[in-house]
Parts: C-alpha cells; sequence; structure tokens
C-alpha cells in the first residue's frame, strides 16, 4: 500500500498503526493485547520489535493446483471457504 506525499516517518507510524490493530482484532481473545498499556508499548517502541500477527482464520489458503496438461508444472491458488464451511466451523 503506498500513500501519497507521506514522509518515510509518516509510512513507518501508519505501518506500525495497522501492525498493532491487526493484533487488536485477533478472533481468539487470548492472542489481543492483555491491555491498553500494552498497546500503548506497542506504539510508542520500534516498528522492528513488533512481530506480524497470524494470518486471520478466514484468510485465503494457498493450495497447490496441479495442471493437467503439464504434471511438473505447480501453481497455487488462493481458496475461501464457502459460507456452509464458515458456518459449520462456528458452530
Amino acid at each position: 500500500m503506498e500513500i501519497q506525499d507521506a514522509t518515510d516517518e509518516e509510512m513507518k507510524i501508519t505501518k506500525k498503526m495497522l501492525i498493532v490493530a491487526l493484533w487488536c482484532i485477533q478472533m481468539k481473545p487470548n492472542d489481543r493485547p492483555n491491555s491498553m498499556n500494552q498497546v500503548v508499548k506497542m506504539l510508542e517502541g520500534e516498528i522492528e520489535c513488533i512481530p506480524m500477527p497470524p494470518k486471520p482464520f478466514l484468510y485465503p489458503q494457498e493450495t497447490p493446483v496441479v495442471d493437467d496438461k503439464d504434471s511438473s508444472e505447480i501453481t497455487f491458488s488462493s481458496s475461501m471457504p464457502l459460507n456452509e464451511e464458515v458456518e459449520e466451523s462456528v458452530s
């Protein structure tokens, strides 16, 4: 993602805010920051110290696809669970 007319510092702050926001919206409560103090520490710290959060549960998964014409050629395709699969996993 690119922000027009943004300085390097503004880009760094934006990236940090997005990473912290992704931590705050994790599906499992145990994966989220424990308190606002922890969120503030993450925002005040260096971006290099903030690990990337895990991919969301509903994130499209890459699956290998083999071309029938040439079995040596393998590509990757994203697949998103169907609504029925999502509903079953939530139940």
